[in-house]
């Protein structure tokens, strides 16, 4: 004779396309089943079989597996974060990290550690210090290795070195500057760099210029403020500007900053008359 309870969950099994298969070692309120569509079992309670409310974890699992190695993941199992994340680790890098599972299905997902690894190599080669996030993504906190002054910099503006320490610039403005011209050597080839600074020997250590390269200060001229120095030094690049070496070849040799101001020498005498 057929036990009428085992009945009536083998028939509320059937509704949920599920099979029923006996006693659970989970409980009183569970029931061993077996999913028809995709044959594993599972311990299930009885009360979600009948209102129908259950999923397979095995392909639940199964499939978030897939869309990990898709996006070049691998799943390490469950978060801390909530059960919209999942624990996975980076194959390419080794970094683990808590990430959405509908990020890594549109494969939206990048490493954090990896990023930030390289946003400090690229602060540390144009003289700064990732020290920080910014008030947004864009945005990062960095410190001036040569003057310890803290800001917020664009991280483009950082990766293509195009930046000042806003706290030097405003002391630049406002007490004597000078223009300088000098002429850098490095084995075979020489050129002018023309400029104006507070301080012209700090300012050349700013370049990153080879540590073979030999500088000479070849002419020099105090101005009351950095801008009366600025407008001055504007006003010779407009003049002579279009004479400029590529700032493209001297990165080679200014590594930091300083390769969009190269001369070639044969404009010596026309910077030399531009001094009083």
């Amino acid at each position: 004779m057929i036990n009428p309870i085992n009945e009536k969950h083998a028939n509320e099994a059937a509704l949920a396309d599920l099979t029923f298969l006996g006693k659970s070692t989970k409980g009183k309120n569970y029931r061993l089943y077996r999913f028809n569509a995709c044959a594993h079992e599972a311990d299930i309670q009885t009360v979600r079989v009948r209102k129908n409310r259950l999923n397979c974890m095995c392909c639940i699992v199964e499939k978030i597996q897939n869309e990990a190695a898709h996006a070049d993941l691998t799943l390490l199992g469950k978060s801390q974060r909530g059960k919209d994340y999942r624990l996975y680790i980076f194959n390419q890098c080794g970094h683990e990290a808590d990430l959405q599972i509908v990020h890594v299905r549109k494969n939206q997902v990048t490493c954090k550690t990896c990023v930030m690894q390289k946003r400090a190599k690229e602060a540390q080669a144009v003289g700064l210090t990732l020290i920080g996030s910014g008030h947004n993504k864009d945005y990062k906190l960095y410190r001036f290795a040569a003057c310890g002054h803290e800001t917020e910099l664009q991280i483009s503006h950082v990766r293509n070195n195009s930046f000042v320490c806003n706290v030097c610039e405003e002391t630049s403005r406002t007490q004597p500057s000078y223009t300088y011209l000098i002429k850098i050597t490095v084995g075979e080839v020489s050129w002018l760099k023309y400029g104006y600074a507070k301080s012209i020997d700090f300012r050349t250590k700013q370049y990153g210029l080879p540590e073979a390269a030999v500088v000479k200060l070849l002419a020099h001229e105090c101005f009351a403020t950095g801008n009366e120095a600025h407008a001055h030094e504007s006003s010779i690049h407009a003049q002579l500007g279009k004479h400029k070496l590529s700032a493209r070849k001297m990165k080679k040799y200014h590594t930091k900053n300083g390769q969009t101001e190269c001369y070639p020498m044969l404009l010596l005498h026309e910077f030399l008359n531009t001094f009083k």
